[in-house]
């Protein structure tokens, strides 16, 4: 495992980051306009997407056209059923970093990813991972706080340890961080 930092001077004037999901159940929360204050806002767009697989040239053509089309700025994926053979820049926008977690397919598939736009710096921390399939990252702008982002998957069947699992995982992130 390794981290990655993407740094753009486009960032360097940005003080405030709000999250706003593509698809989501609840009523969309107001952002408070700060540029009155003089702070630059900037809104990040997020899609959570199960693939059911990466693997075809088919799929991965409905993937990309889908990513061209909504434009997210990090995609929380899973059911990717990638293996750590197949390189990340075959199946993957190139403005993206991408950091995965590959479940064999001779495990059933699975598999969880993040991607996050080029623009954003980005860090895994694969020392929050667990036995179960979960990726984190943070990504960070000029003057806030780390932003920890994580991709999770359950498969159907299984008992409740996944979920145990990510429970420790995300008490390891709040014991370990300051943010």
């Amino acid at each position: 495992s390794h981290s990655s930092v993407n740094s753009f001077d486009l960032l360097d004037n940005l003080e405030y980051t709000s999250f706003v999901p593509l698809l989501h159940s609840s009523p969309e929360k107001k952002i408070p306009n700060l540029s009155h204050r003089g702070i630059n806002t900037r809104t990040l767009k997020g899609l959570a997407i199960n693939c059911n697989s990466l693997i075809s040239a088919e799929r991965r053509s409905l993937f990309g056209t889908f990513i061209d089309h909504n434009q997210p700025d990090i995609i929380f994926g899973s059911e990717s059923k990638l293996e750590t053979s197949i390189p990340t820049y075959s199946v993957f926008p190139s403005n993206y970093s991408v950091h995965r977690k590959d479940r064999s397919l001779d495990l059933g598939g699975g598999g969880v990813f993040l991607a996050v736009k080029y623009d954003l710096v980005s860090v895994e921390h694969p020392v929050f991972d667990k036995s179960c399939e979960v990726v984190w990252s943070s990504v960070c702008t000029k003057g806030t706080k780390h932003l920890y982002l994580s991709s999770f998957y359950r498969p159907p069947n299984s008992d409740s340890s996944p979920i145990k699992e990510l429970s420790s995982s995300v008490s390891d992130v709040y014991q370990k961080t300051s943010k």
